[in-house]
C-alpha cells in the first residue's frame, strides 16, 4: 500500500483491503481458475445461443457477423482510392479508412477471415492482459480476476465483438496510453496510442485531458500533434478539396444532429424521453437536457483535474481520472452505442477497487453504497440481463446500459467526495505534505 494514501491500519480505527491479503493461488492456480471462468462463460454462452448463427440473430437487428465491417469498412475500404464522400455508415475518418485499404483488397471471405481474428485478438488483450497495467501486482489478482469475469459477462463487449466494431481497440488505446510508465520513448508511445485513438473516432481526443491533468507534457504534445498529421494525412493522396468533403459529407452532419433516433443509442437524451415521455417530451426536453449533459461533461472534468490536488497514489489518480472521463461520453456523444460501453468493467472494477482502499470506520456505509452501485452498473450492462428481456429492443429501448453507466458514474462522484472530504487525502493534506517534503529538502542542504 501506498505510504502516503493513508494512516496505516490500526490507526483511528482504519481498515484496508491491503490490510487482510488473501492468499493468492500459485500460477498453476492461478491459469486454472482463468481457464474455468473462460470455460464457464463459453458454456453460457452455447446454452444462451445454442450456434453462432443465433447469436449473431438475436443480438442486434443486423442478420450478419461483423455487419458494419461487411455493410460499411470493406466497402470503404474498397472504394477509398477514388473516394470523394464516405460510404453510407461510415461516421469515421478518411484516416481510418486508408489504415482498411488493406484489407479492401482482399476477396470478402478472406477479408472477413482477417478482421475476425483482429477481433479476437483485440478482445483477448482487452479482458485479460490489460488488468495488468491498471491492477499491477500478484497481490491484486483477485481483482484481476473480478475484472476478467465482468468483461467475460460484459454485454457491450459481446455487442462490439457482434458488429465487428472498433470500440475495443480504442478503449485498448486509451487505457494503455493512460497506465504506460517509463521515460520520454514511452511517453511519445503513450500519446501515440492515444492520437490512433483519436484520429479514427475523434471522441478519444477528451482523454487526451488525462495527460495534461497529470502534467505528462511529452505525451500530451506528441498525441496533439500525432492526432493532426493523422488526420491530415489523407490529403496527401486524396487532395486537399477531396479530403475536406469526406469530413463534411457524413461526420460533421452526425455531430450536428441534436438526437438520434436509433433506440441503440444510449445518448441520455434519447434514454430519458423514451422512459420519461411525460415529464421529458421530446420536442421541448432537448433544449433543456443538452446544456445539462454539459454541465455533467464539465463537473466530470473538473473531477478529473481535481485528482492531481488529492493526496493518493499515482495508480489511483489514473484510475479515477480514466473512469470520470470515460463516463462523460453518453452525455455528449449522441450516437452512444452499445458497444461503445466496453470500458464499463474497467470502471465497475476500479471504483469499487478504490472503494475498498479507503473504507473506514466513519464512512463504511458510503463505500457500501460504491460496491452495491458498481453491482447494479455490472448487472444492468451483463448479458443475463439482456438475455432475461423479451428481446433485443427491450434490453436498448429502455436504456440499461446508459443506468449502467449512470450507476458507475454515481459510484464516482461517492469516491471523489470521500477522497476530498476526507482530511488524509483532502487537498489540504496533500499541500502540507508537499511543504513538509520541501522543509524537510531545504533543512538538508542547509545541513550540507
Amino acid at each position: 500500500m501506498h505510504r502516503r494514501y493513508l494512516p496505516h491500519c490500526g490507526v483511528r480505527g482504519m481498515r484496508y483491503i491491503s490490510s487482510v491479503r488473501p492468499r493468492v493461488p500459485s500460477f498453476a492456480g492461478r491459469l486454472g481458475l482463468y481457464c474455468g471462468l473462460a470455460l464457464l462463460a463459453w458454456a453460457y454462452y452455447a446454452y444462451e445461443w445454442r450456434s453462432f448463427a443465433n447469436f449473431v440473430r438475436e443480438t442486434d437487428h443486423c442478420q450478419l457477423a461483423f455487419c458494419d465491417f461487411v455493410n460499411h469498412y470493406y466497402p470503404q475500404a474498397q472504394e477509398i482510392f477514388d473516394a470523394v464522400q464516405p460510404v453510407d455508415g461510415f461516421m469515421y475518418s478518411a484516416t481510418f479508412a486508408w489504415v482498411l485499404a488493406p484489407i479492401g483488397r482482399l476477396p470478402l471471405g478472406m477479408a472477413l477471415k482477417v478482421w475476425a481474428a483482429l477481433q479476437a485478438v483485440l478482445t483477448a488483450l482487452m479482458v485479460l492482459p490489460l488488468s495488468w497495467l491498471f491492477l499491477r501486482g500478484t497481490d491484486r489478482f483477485w481483482w484481476r480476476l473480478a475484472y476478467f469475469a465482468l468483461s467475460l459477462t460484459s454485454m457491450p463487449l459481446l455487442h462490439n465483438f457482434k458488429w465487428g466494431q472498433v470500440s475495443v481497440l480504442l478503449t485498448l488505446c486509451v487505457i494503455a496510453a493512460a497506465f504506460l510508465d517509463g521515460g520520454r520513448r514511452v511517453s511519445v508511445l503513450a500519446g501515440f496510442l492515444m492520437a490512433f485513438a483519436a484520429a479514427i473516432k475523434f471522441y478519444p481526443a477528451l482523454f487526451f485531458l488525462a495527460f495534461l491533468f497529470r502534467k505528462q507534457w511529452l505525451a500530451f504534445a506528441s498525441a496533439v500533434v500525432l492526432a493532426v498529421l493523422m488526420l491530415a494525412l489523407p490529403m496527401w493522396p486524396m487532395g486537399y478539396d477531396h479530403s475536406r468533403s469526406f469530413y463534411t459529407g457524413k461526420v460533421v452532419p452526425m455531430m450536428g444532429k441534436e438526437i438520434v433516433e436509433d433506440p441503440n443509442a444510449q445518448y441520455f437524451i434519447r434514454v430519458l424521453t423514451a422512459d420519461f415521455p411525460s415529464t421529458f417530451p421530446r420536442i421541448t426536453s432537448v433544449s433543456v437536457l443538452k446544456p445539462a449533459g454539459r454541465a455533467v461533461a464539465l463537473l466530470n472534468i473538473l473531477l478529473a483535474f481535481s485528482t492531481g490536488l488529492l493526496r493518493i497514489p499515482e495508480a489511483s489518480r489514473r484510475r479515477l481520472i480514466v473512469c470520470l472521463l470515460s463516463l462523460t461520453l453518453p452525455f455528449v456523444v449522441t450516437t452512444s452505442w452499445t458497444h461503445y460501453f466496453v470500458y464499463l468493467p474497467f470502471c465497475q472494477i476500479c471504483l469499487t477497487y478504490e472503494a475498498a482502499r479507503i473504507v473506514r470506520r466513519g464512512n463504511q456505509w458510503r463505500m457500501s453504497t460504491v460496491w452495491v452501485l458498481g453491482t447494479v452498473s455490472a448487472v444492468l450492462s451483463s448479458i443475463p440481463m439482456m438475455r432475461a428481456q423479451a428481446n433485443w429492443l427491450a434490453y436498448v429501448t429502455p436504456g440499461f446500459v446508459f443506468y449502467a453507466n449512470l450507476s458507475a458514474l454515481l459510484a464516482a462522484y461517492i469516491v471523489m467526495q470521500t477522497l476530498i472530504c476526507t482530511p488524509e487525502t483532502s487537498f489540504l493534506s496533500n499541500v502540507r505534505a508537499r511543504f513538509a517534503v520541501r522543509r524537510v529538502g531545504n533543512e538538508r542542504a542547509v545541513l550540507s
